[in-house]
């Protein structure tokens, strides 16, 4: 039988991105006034403003990211997408290279021998759900992947890695 199963990590806009959306705006209005005055200390002024434009509209994406965990048959794919447009793959992998996917704070995760080095964080801002991680070695490549599966997410998990997949609800 195929398993397939999509789980959409979503984050609410926060007070701190509105503010950040709209300063972008304010701030390139200020410099597109500015540099129009046709004078050097409008083009010195207006130079700043939109360097604080650009720098907000950097923020801004860094502020709404969300996270797709895809599982099909076994290979997961977990892809971020920012500000709801822009969608970047974070890492494919098979759930059989997994040699621990458990709760982040249980004695397991904790106790695991030799952490990989490399880590990714694939968890929202504001998370409230349990985290889990994942201990992947990939060949030579070893990494630790820090996520929020659901129930549905870890069951087709253990369906194909039994040994690996420590479920706790």
């Amino acid at each position: 039988m195929d398993y397939f199963y999509e789980q959409l990590v979503t984050v609410k806009k926060s007070a701190t991105y509105t503010i950040v959306k709209y300063a972008t705006f304010v701030f390139a209005a200020i410099a597109l006034v500015a540099i129009m005055s046709l004078n050097v200390t409008g083009f010195i002024t207006g130079g700043i403003f939109a360097l604080f434009a650009a720098a907000c509209f950097f923020l801004k994406q860094k502020l709404y990211v969300e996270y797709e965990y895809v599982i099909t048959n076994g290979s997961v794919d977990i892809d971020k997408i920012i500000e709801a447009g822009k969608r970047k793959k974070v890492i494919e992998f098979n759930i059989k290279d997994a040699e621990l996917i458990a709760m982040e704070d249980s004695e397991e995760a904790k106790m695991f021998p030799n952490k990989p080095q490399k880590k990714l964080d694939c968890t929202t801002n504001g998370n409230k759900n349990k985290v889990y991680v994942a201990f992947l070695t990939m060949g030579e490549e070893r990494c630790t992947i820090r996520f929020t599966p659901d129930e549905k997410f870890l069951d087709i998990s253990f369906r194909y890695n039994p040994r690996g997949v420590r479920r706790q609800f």
